[in-house]
């Protein structure tokens, strides 16, 4: 019963801890004050976020007509910096949106609005062509605007961005990691976006269905090949193992890289080495190998993924110079090894996984 009431004592205390990190406030603006914020360079809109989550002009004109016919819209939330300074982390669109429609919108046209349900002769109409009672209505609508006091740091905005879009909503976990890149370093992003259309990478992960495709899935993988090819992970960052997120993982470790200097080297690695794969294994690259089969069957295996192109990477000067018959033959030999059986087994957790076979991948293709 003693340990029990530790428990909650220790519960209690971790809470009232972790409310000490974030400190919030909250207000009701009107549109008018947050475009006058806006104009003054108060508030800042994320580029991150609008160019990868763009609303189409019929989803802005109806929360044009939502705040006019007085529907409530959500609230915006916003980092509030050392400087005082607002950075909108959940509601670019919706500001974007006003800004846009009032023609204080920075590199922006002028928002013509679509047909609406409630005010059909909205249709084709700008801020210019609206009465001036419309405007002076809209103007002195409310929205609530929730400020959070973090630590001024893109990692803890990025936290902040994903706890806020990662519940209930569509984006997927790479959706909201290219905001992460994006926020601290947008000439990452770039490249890991450029390299996801590299056409002997996409026939090598050919079994992988559209939608992960959609969802920036290939990004992902580019991430994990990083990060296993760079090789500088500190596994006891994710002490307990067992416990561990593979999401977080690749998060941490994606900052991680952002801070190394190694983009022109892994871009030239990631290329040769799916120069390499395609011609040998093409989109069977990444099956498993069925020994009793003689085969590289069954789905595109994420782990398999990890292993090999780990492997490759690290050691392509030599494997460049194997024919592809040779190399194919190499990769069947992998599949017999006992670390291999071990760690490709499903009651391994993902990091630990991740951890074994890519270590004992670069060594097996020395």
């Amino acid at each position: 019963m003693a340990n029990v009431e530790k428990i909650k004592e220790m519960i209690a205390e971790e809470i009232s801890a972790a409310r000490q990190t974030i400190k919030t406030d909250d207000y009701s603006m009107s549109i008018g004050e947050l475009i006058n914020l806006y104009r003054d360079n108060e508030i800042t809109l994320d580029p991150a976020f609008q160019r990868l989550f763009r609303w189409e002009d019929d989803q802005k004109t109806k929360l044009i007509e939502s705040i006019l016919i007085g529907i409530p819209i959500p609230e915006i939330f916003v980092a509030q910096k050392a400087d005082g300074t607002w950075h909108v982390v959940d509601g670019v669109q919706r500001l974007s949106t006003i800004f846009q429609l009032t023609g204080v919108l920075r590199n922006s046209e002028p928002l013509m609005l679509t047909l609406c349900k409630y005010i059909p002769s909205f249709e084709g109409r700008t801020w210019d062509e609206l009465p001036t009672s419309t405007q002076r209505e809209f103007k002195k609508s409310k929205i609530k605007v929730n400020i959070i006091l973090t630590e001024n740091s893109d990692e803890a905005q990025y936290e902040l961005f994903q706890r806020l879009n990662t519940g209930g909503t569509e984006l997927s976990a790479q959706e909201v990691r290219n905001c992460l890149m994006l926020m601290i370093k947008p000439v990452f992003y770039d490249k890991v976006n450029e390299l996801k259309s590299y056409p002997n990478f996409l026939e090598c992960i050919k079994p992988l269905k559209s939608h992960y495709l959609e969802k920036e899935y290939h990004m992902e993988l580019i991430l994990r090949m990083w990060i296993g090819f760079d090789g500088n992970t500190n596994f006891n960052d994710y002490e307990p193992i067992s416990k561990a997120v593979i999401g977080d993982f690749i998060d941490k470790e994606t900052i991680r890289l952002m801070n190394t200097d190694t983009m022109e080297l892994f871009e030239g690695v990631f290329k040769r080495t799916f120069d390499k794969l395609r011609p040998a294994l093409a989109e069977s690259s990444f099956k498993k190998f069925d020994a009793q089969r003689s085969d590289f069957s069954g789905p595109f295996n994420v782990s398999v993924f990890e292993m090999i192109t780990s492997g490759i990477a690290s050691n392509i000067d030599d494997i460049e110079n194997v024919g592809n018959a040779e190399l194919v033959d190499t990769i069947k030999q992998l599949y017999a090894e006992g670390e291999v059986v071990l760690g490709l087994d499903r009651g391994v957790k993902p990091i630990k996984r991740f951890k074994d076979l890519t270590a004992f991948a670069k060594d097996f293709f020395k």
